[in-house]
């Protein structure tokens, strides 16, 4: 017995199959002798069942002694061995002929199923024996004579494709659904659905016509169908407009003053709403700035929202410190000092030649330029309000570069 090989192609929806030619190939073949004939049935969206002699070809008997013929009928009854129909927007039924020249067990079989969409079933009818075969699966092996009638045996059933379709996970992160809808004339065993990692999620048998499966989060999914023997599936992706939130600031402790951004980290998000405790409300910004101008503890929460009316929030407790009235910092060889408002500098080498000194507010602006001659320098800025400065010191290679906090 001749084996069918399938070549199945996943992915292909209903409306590419509209618009797509699915052709059907089928095959006689002598068990005894090996002598064969090819026969073959397209749907296409302009075909037409009747004969057409742009499209259709008409049967041609073989003048070689023990070759088969099979061909099928057009709705008018003419013999073709290439025959033409619509769209499979519903099952299907295609009956089919033969001639035989030489008594003896005959195969028949589908030789070409690379076209047509996988949740398609095709089965032979034979209505003597009252037996269907999938032909995605077996070959049907029947005892032909030379006196049968070359009509009214077999017929081939093609249904139409399923309909997938899907709906993508909401605001809970559980909303989402896929159903399919499948020929009703043949029934599927089972409809199951995996996730990414191949687990079985649900399983829905005796499918006819409808089958549903919700509550589904964002995520990649698998659904596969048996019928018979047949077995095939489909690729699904839902997405998700839920949305996860949190937040973070660089910076621990905040110190009065000092300008700092907080970031939202938040996914399917489109609005932001920032209440940073202190009266300050800040829309539309991911990651704002802000600065706090009195010591203490505060609330901080973002509202995260989208389009789709989805909404998530978080919150943080955050520590506003005033800083010490003497603040060091070692930059190299470079130890800074502020007691109120006097600012002292102390090198521990020798100070450089053309060695300058440079402050400016949190605007960029000068407010003190002078050279430094000497290992140690007072700064006195008492005509400057209490806040942050940037100092930079500049010798003949290099720059240093601080942040100082005057308070009064």
């Amino acid at each position: 017995m001749k084996a069918l090989i399938l070549i199945i192609v996943l992915g292909m929806h209903f409306s590419d199959l509209i618009a797509a030619k699915s052709t059907l190939s089928l095959r006689l073949q002598s068990v005894n002798t090996g002598y064969l004939d090819d026969a073959s049935i397209y749907f296409e969206e302009n075909a037409i069942s009747s004969f057409n002699s742009t499209d259709d070809e008409l049967l041609v008997s073989s003048p070689f002694e023990g070759v088969p013929e099979l061909f099928s009928f057009t709705s008018d009854g003419i013999k073709c061995s290439k025959n033409g129909f619509g769209n499979l927007s519903s099952t299907e039924i295609v009956p089919l002929g033969f001639e035989v020249d030489i008594d003896g067990n005959y195969n028949i079989s589908a030789i070409n199923l690379t076209n047509f969409d996988p949740s398609c079933l095709i089965r032979l009818e034979d209505r003597q024996t009252n037996v269907f075969t999938d032909l995605r699966t077996g070959t049907y092996t029947a005892l032909l004579n030379t006196s049968d009638s070359d009509s009214g045996r077999f017929y081939i059933h093609v249904t139409h494709p399923a309909v997938f379709t899907y709906v993508n996970s909401g605001c809970q992160n559980n909303e989402g659904s896929i159903t399919v809808t499948i020929d009703p004339t043949v029934p599927w065993d089972i409809c199951q659905l995996y996730d990414t990692a191949n687990n079985l999620i649900e399983t829905i048998a005796n499918v006819n016509p409808v089958a549903s499966f919700n509550g589904l989060a964002q995520g990649k999914y698998y659904v596969a169908f048996l019928t018979g023997f047949y077995s095939s599936g489909k690729y699904f992706e839902l997405g998700g407009n839920y949305i996860t939130s949190s937040m973070q600031t660089p910076n621990d402790p905040i110190y009065v003053g000092q300008r700092t951004t907080f970031h939202a980290l938040a996914s399917n998000t489109t609005q932001y709403e920032w209440d940073f405790g202190d009266g300050t409300l800040i829309t539309g910004v991911a990651n704002p700035p802000m600065t706090y101008y009195t010591p203490g503890t505060y609330p901080v929460n973002v509202m995260c929202s989208n389009t789709y009316g989805c909404s998530a929030s978080s919150q943080m407790m955050i520590t506003v410190e005033v800083p010490s009235g003497i603040r060091e910092e070692k930059k190299q060889e470079l130890m800074i000092s502020v007691q109120g408002n006097i600012l002292r500098l102390n090198r521990k080498t020798q100070v450089a030649d053309h060695a300058q000194v440079q402050i400016f507010d949190l605007l960029g602006r000068p407010i003190y330029k002078a050279p430094w001659q000497t290992m140690q320098c007072a700064i006195d800025l008492n005509d400057q309000p209490a806040g942050y400065y940037i100092l930079s010191v500049a010798g003949e290679k290099d720059v240093s570069t601080s942040r100082i906090f005057i308070e009064r």
